[in-house]
């Protein structure tokens, strides 16, 4: 860690840098403007009451701190114009302090002018479509990130960033709000440090320091839980009836920003907010992901509309200030890796609307409401031009293998689950991927027609030699096939189903495995020792029955292993799809409700 000295020398150089934006200086001034104001409970335009209704916003292919890393202006500007869709008058933009995401240089706090230019962008595309922009400025931060304390070199980095960004804004109409902060109670200083005053604290600070540089902006912060808008201290949040503790963020507000989805809690957590303070209230974030298909039966677009049905009705009897959806567009996968956070959009990825689009399109604030959600156009207009952030030219990776893509199935294999793929038995074996890599169980799994890959990250802890193992030994123990045979045997009765055979009656050349009792042989023994038995199917739970295929309705000889079920096909006599593996990966889809 540098000491205050050197941090001071070190700021001063940065500054009479010319890579580096300095802020102006000239106190603010109010200025002619169609500026969002705040009166009461109501946020008033051109001396109106109106409802805020909006989306939070990344670009289709640059969520995140892509959004600046890989900046598109005209990208940007095609996909809000399909937001425009929606009917909406606001959009929320985040800015990631963080220095990592490029924004801020580590030492000083500067502003990169590329990046400020970006945002300037932005807010112009936005402005272009009669719609304002909260910019929240401090996403992607903790303040045990960098210690920060009043006056220490922290505060200096943070009130310099403050500074150059909100005077280039200070007079533009355009910008409807400042958000101090994305969810600052969701970080290691609020949860797990329990210091919730050192946010207050912190607020309170920027605050200050945004209106000594801008009289005709208002000022929120956008907390994750509406309670924690009157949390002043470790104590927690207060009963409804119960004064606060101590100053707060809902003090510090000039209107209430809450992020919510849970539609069943919406009428309660809107009235703790509104009958504490007398303040403006706007639902900053809502929604419900709609995927990823078959993880989770409540992950669905019917339930997605349901559940925007409640919210949007909440919000009407209440009649609060504004309503904001997350997000407008659903994220491609990351790294081939897919979550639920990925699904939260009102489009889908090939830019068809959701079933839910409408209830928010048409019935927020509603034909009953006696407020409108009007288009707010701005006075000031720019003519900046849409730029694209170059790639970094950085040196090709000599390690890196690219995933593999399936046309069929429209689905990739990344990494290890490739690798597994590729060296144990590929297409033949396994068959195509069914889905992305997906979190369940808090593990990483891909499904595969033929198989579910389960990733044992922490494996190669338990295996002291693994320093010395090959790539195929470590794959073996890192990567796992589900035990779906040995599911599916337990469903159908386990040894009652299927008992151990007389050890001597067995076909000749037949192995008994002592670990089941069970045995294998022919043609399906072949197969077995010849596919790394062990690992991809594990040891048999029954021998050769006759089945009937749930795919083509004939019957097959089969047997059971731990992790499949084996096919003899005769059919196919003399090929290598003479023995397959059964769909159990289709199967297991199936019984979750994926065709």
């Amino acid at each position: 860690m540098h000491s205050a000295h050197i941090r001071v020398l070190l700021a001063a150089a940065l500054l009479a840098s010319f890579l580096f934006v300095s802020p102006p200086q000239a106190a603010p001034a109010q200025v002619k403007g169609d500026f969002v104001t705040v009166r009461g409970n109501q946020l008033i335009y051109k001396g109106q009451p109106i409802k805020l209704k909006g989306i939070n916003f990344y670009p289709k292919d640059q969520p995140w701190d892509r959004m600046w890393k890989q900046w598109n202006g005209p990208a940007a500007q095609r996909d809000l114009a399909r937001a425009a869709e929606l009917g909406i008058n606001s959009v929320r933009i985040l800015v990631p302090y963080e220095p990592d995401t490029g924004w801020t240089d580590r030492g000083t706090g500067q502003v990169r002018p590329d990046y400020l230019n970006q945002l300037q962008q932005m807010v112009q595309i936005a402005g272009d479509m009669d719609l304002k922009v909260i910019i929240a400025l401090f996403d992607f931060y903790d303040l045990s990130d960098d210690d920060w304390l009043p006056g220490s070199p922290a505060e200096a980095r943070h009130k310099l960033y403050i500074q150059t960004i909100v005077s280039t804004f200070a007079n533009d109409d355009r910008v409807l709000a400042w958000d101090l902060h994305n969810e600052p109670d969701q970080y290691y200083t609020w949860r797990e440090l329990k210091d919730p005053k050192l946010w207050v604290d912190w607020m309170d600070m920027v605050a200050t320091e945004i209106r000594r540089l801008d009289y005709n902006h208002p000022i929120t912060v956008g907390m994750s839980q509406f309670d924690h808008l009157y949390v002043a201290d470790d104590t927690g949040s207060p009963y409804l009836e119960e004064p606060n503790r101590g100053r707060t963020a809902a003090d510090i507000s000039d209107f209430l920003s809450f992020h919510s989805y849970n539609a069943g809690n919406m009428d309660w957590q809107i009235r703790y907010i509104s009958t504490r303070a007398n303040k403006p209230v706007v639902l900053q974030e809502t929604g419900w992901p709609s995927g990823p298909a078959c993880q989770q039966p409540e992950y669905s677009e019917a339930r997605q509309v349901f559940l925007y049905d409640l919210m949007v009705q909440a919000a009407q009897r209440h009649d609060i200030a504004g309503l904001m959806q997350w997000q407008l567009w659903d994220l491609g996968p990351s790294g081939g890796q897919e979550t639920h956070e990925g699904y939260f959009g009102l489009l889908r990825r090939d830019g068809s609307w959701k079933p839910a689009m409408p209830v928010f399109r048409d019935t927020w604030p509603g034909p009953q409401s006696s407020v409108a959600a009007p288009a707010l156009p701005s006075q000031t207009k720019t003519n900046l031009p849409l730029t694209i952030q170059p790639k970094p030219d950085l040196p090709p990776d000599p390690n890196y293998v690219p995933p593999i893509y399936f046309l069929e199935t429209g689905h990739y294999i990344y990494g290890s689950f490739r690798d597994y793929w590729k060296r144990f038995g590929g297409l033949e074996v396994f068959g195509y991927p069914l889905t992305e890599q997906r979190k369940e169980g808090g593990m990483w799994v891909q499904y595969f027609e033929r198989a579910r890959f389960e990733y044992h990250e922490d494996n190669f802890k338990k295996d002291l030699n693994w320093d010395n193992l090959d790539k195929a030994s470590r794959l073996k123990l890192i990567m796992l096939l589900t035990r779906l045979g040995a599911d599916l045997v337990e469903k159908k009765g386990g040894n009652k189903a299927f008992p151990p055979p007389d050890p001597t009656k067995l076909p000749p050349g037949a192995t008994l495995f002592k670990e089941t009792g069970h045995s294998i042989s022919g043609k399906i023994a072949e197969y077995w020792w010849s596919h790394d038995g062990i690992a991809n199917f594990g040891y048999p739970l029954s021998d050769p029955v006759q089945e009937i295929s749930q795919n083509d309705g004939k019957l097959y000889t089969v047997q059971y292993f731990e992790r499949t079920r084996l096919e003899l096909h005769p059919e196919h006599a003399g090929t290598p799809y003479e023995i397959q593996l059964g769909h159990m990966g289709r199967e297991l889809l199936a019984s979750k409700g994926c065709k």
